[in-house]
């Protein structure tokens, strides 16, 4: 396994080569001892599969080395144009391998310091992602205005276009789902009027997700089959590992464990070969999901908690609530009802607080199940009414009657005035 550290460095070199002679830049890179987040911790128990596939190497320090080391070449090398440029294009190889950190800092004095209203608002958008990744929706769409507003006044369709998806990205993350296809919806407007493929694979990927969450499968699938096809053409690897998330996502939606655990696997040997550590943790995130559907607790488990480290190092608050919610799934299945309320009650509070309320009514429905094994009718009819009605405002009548057939029509009509959630 090639380490992200080297990816990373390649990355860098190849974006370096892009900008300035061989002569000027490479004796930027440097040998640098690496350490591994958890590796020592994976247990034993589980496959030497699953072990591959847990054993990656993060080195932080190494990694700000390389940037600040580049940047301070590109910087006394390239006139100030090119220098712009050569920096929003490295913000976005950051926000590729996951080092989300690293990027806000190189898009913020971007937008502060480039007199190029393009530029600007290239960075702005930079911005509103890093943001909306941290679950500041509020910051994020400011961005997004404000880039708008610039992309409007030179008439750039693609500029309005990746705006819109954006505000549908984040219309989705706080689970407004109809809204985000909306925007979704308009993005691919403008992006079918430019020529940037790529642009177009994203929006198809989103309008792929937000049917999925409606319901929409086969819709949903189209989508996906149609990014997928862009992506392998640019040959955009992460975008790939991407796709192979949400169609595994989607086959287990579906409950089809075996077709999902396979096109997860194959998005996990890409990201861990790449170094695609934000894709990576979602990956893991849904492994974990089906590994618990197939009753492997254990493995589960271990994929759950390497999901719950890397996502605590990207600063990813929704993939940290989700992780809990998953947690108090696996905690539940090994019978300790104690710890499951405890965790799937974090991930309400931490999706409350960020105002997400697809994730507020997913993690309703596990407490719900959780309280109607315990034979608290009261408060599972509560959560369940709670989901219910977040399904209904969504136009997910699909997700409506999985809900009811857990529960019973008549379950649904309870007050929450009735009940008691201490």
């Amino acid at each position: 396994m090639q380490d992200s550290l080297t990816i990373f460095e390649s990355e860098i070199q190849n974006l370096l080569s892009e900008y300035l002679a061989k002569d000027e830049y490479e004796k930027i890179f440097i040998d640098v001892n690496h350490y591994q987040i958890g590796s020592s911790d994976i247990s034993s128990r589980i496959s030497d599969l699953y072990k591959k596939q847990l054993d990656i190497k993060i080195d932080e320090s190494a990694d700000r080395m390389q940037i600040d080391r580049a940047i301070t070449l590109a910087e006394k090398k390239l006139e100030s144009d090119k220098f712009y440029h050569f920096t929003l294009d490295l913000g976005n190889i950051c926000i590729a391998s996951g080092k989300i950190n690293f990027a806000q800092e190189i898009f913020s004095r971007i937008s502060k310091k480039s007199n190029d209203k393009n530029i600007k608002a290239k960075s702005l958008i930079g911005l509103a992602d890093i943001y909306s990744r941290k679950a500041n929706w509020t910051r994020g769409i400011s961005f997004v205005t404000e880039a708008e507003s610039i992309f409007k006044e030179n008439n750039d369709g693609m500029g309005l276009a990746t705006c819109f998806n954006m505000l549908g990205s984040i219309s989705g993350e706080m689970g407004e789902i109809e809204r985000a296809k909306s925007y979704f919806s308009q993005s691919l407007v403008f992006a079918n009027e430019s020529s940037d493929q790529e642009l177009n694979a994203k929006i198809e990927t989103n309008l792929g997700v937000v049917n999925s969450i409606l319901g929409n499968t086969d819709d949903s699938v189209i989508h996906y089959e149609s990014a997928m096809m862009i992506y392998k053409q640019i040959g955009d690897l992460r975008r790939v590992a991407e796709v192979y998330l949400n169609i595994g996502l989607n086959f287990l939606d579906a409950r089809d464990i075996k077709s999902s655990l396979a096109a997860i696997d194959k998005g996990i040997e890409i990201s861990v070969e790449n170094g695609y550590l934000g894709v990576l943790t979602l990956l893991y995130h849904a492994k974990a999901q089906a590994l618990i559907v197939e009753k492997d607790v254990l493995s589960s488990k271990e994929f759950a908690d390497k999901a719950l480290s890397l996502s605590h190092n990207l600063d990813d608050k929704l993939t940290i609530a989700d992780i809990y919610k998953l947690r108090g799934i696996i905690a539940k299945e090994m019978n300790d009802t104690k710890t499951a309320e405890i965790y799937l009650m974090i991930s309400l509070r931490i999706n409350t607080s960020l105002r997400n309320s697809l994730n507020i009514a997913e993690v309703s429905i596990e407490l719900a199940t959780l309280y109607k094994d315990q034979s608290k009718h009261e408060q599972s009819k509560y959560y369940y009414s709670q989901a219910i009605d977040y399904f209904r405002r969504s136009n997910a009548p699909d997700k409506v009657m999985k809900i009811e057939k857990m529960i019973g029509i008549d379950s649904i009509n309870i007050s929450t005035a009735e009940v008691n959630n201490e």
